[in-house]
């Protein structure tokens, strides 16, 4: 335990910004999709905000799931080891399927998951997960899918100062 007034650890976090091509009556920019949160939140409740949350212990997942991932070079361009990257990576693809139902996840033969294969799961899989009833990195094995961040890169890295 921390004694009272010392420096807290400072969790892990992840925030996933998902990019689309915007309309022509738009210019062409890229439309981002957020989230509202919950009026009841005691943590800012009704703002608009990105999908993604703090890193837990479900998002380590196993290194079967990581195949065709270099959590390597993720480190070097997030500036963690690579076993802390995978968790923050998973952490995003989790925290991105609790909040929203995209799955950014894709099968063994590099085909995404897409919308159909989410809806024929059990209606309360999400909040399962999100429950930690369901582990992720066992419905990623049973679903037989991996983490697809092939279309994730970097935006930024912020550490809270203690």
């Amino acid at each position: 335990m921390t004694a009272p007034g010392a420096p807290q650890p400072i969790p892990q976090a992840a925030t996933v910004l998902l990019l689309r091509p915007g309309t022509a009556s738009a210019a062409g920019a890229p439309e981002v999709f957020t989230i509202t949160r919950s009026t009841e939140l005691a943590f800012s409740a009704g703002v608009s905000a990105f999908p993604g949350g703090r890193i837990d212990p479900a998002d380590e997942l196993p290194a079967a799931l990581w195949e065709g991932t270099d959590l390597n070079a993720w480190g070097g361009l997030l500036g963690l080891e690579p076993a802390t990257a995978g968790k923050v990576l998973a952490g995003a693809v989790r925290e991105t399927f609790e909040e929203t139902g995209i799955l950014v996840a894709r099968h063994r033969d590099g085909t995404p998951v897409g919308p159909a294969s989410v809806n024929a799961w059990p209606e309360d899989t999400r909040i399962r997960v999100e429950r930690h009833e369901l582990d992720f990195g066992d419905l990623l094995t049973e679903q037989e899918l991996l983490p697809d961040v092939t279309g994730m890169a970097p935006l930024a890295r912020w550490v809270t100062p203690e």
